[in-house]
């Protein structure tokens, strides 16, 4: 249980940290807003925000959750993981309501030429690439420190 929870612990956090990593001052998110108009603009950061706003409630929320099933389950499983546990369910839980909050707008119904779709469309495959990125060194890291450790071990 220990090795499941703090694997999914590392990739989760690899993850998030990947993706909060990509840069807005990257060339295509410079081609994307020159684009737009004004208004479009507008309404991007608007939804910029709304979405920043979601993500931070949702984290808040699942801390709150986390620590509280974290002190119920370590009551009833004493070799229960508590750091890994905190993360994987926080993380977990954020991004569960986070997806399952209702969006008020979506940017892609204010996009009007085929060159802002295609735009749109490349930002979005830059994040999925830095998601699999983040989960992939998530697991590296996970494998590197767990050898570590029992390496350590063996010499005790």
């Amino acid at each position: 249980m220990i090795f499941v929870l703090c694997f999914i612990a590392c990739m989760l956090l690899g993850f998030y940290i990947s993706t909060m990593s990509v840069s807005r001052s990257r060339p295509i998110f410079k081609k994307y807003l020159d684009s737009m108009t004004r208004p479009q603009r507008e309404k991007y950061q608007a939804i910029v925000k709304e979405r920043g706003s979601i993500f931070w409630h949702s984290l808040v929320m699942s801390i709150i959750l986390g620590v509280f099933f974290t002190y119920i389950l370590s009551t009833y499983n004493k070799n229960l993981p508590k750091l890994c546990f905190l993360i994987a369910f926080t993380l977990s839980m954020t991004c569960i309501l986070y997806l399952k909050h209702p969006k008020s707008d979506y940017m892609i119904r204010h996009l009007n030429t085929p060159k802002q779709k295609e735009y749109w469309l490349q930002i979005s495959k830059m994040y999925q690439g830095q998601k699999i990125i983040g989960l992939t060194v998530g697991s590296l890291a996970y494998f590197m420190l767990a050898g570590d450790m029992l390496i350590r071990q063996k010499k005790n």
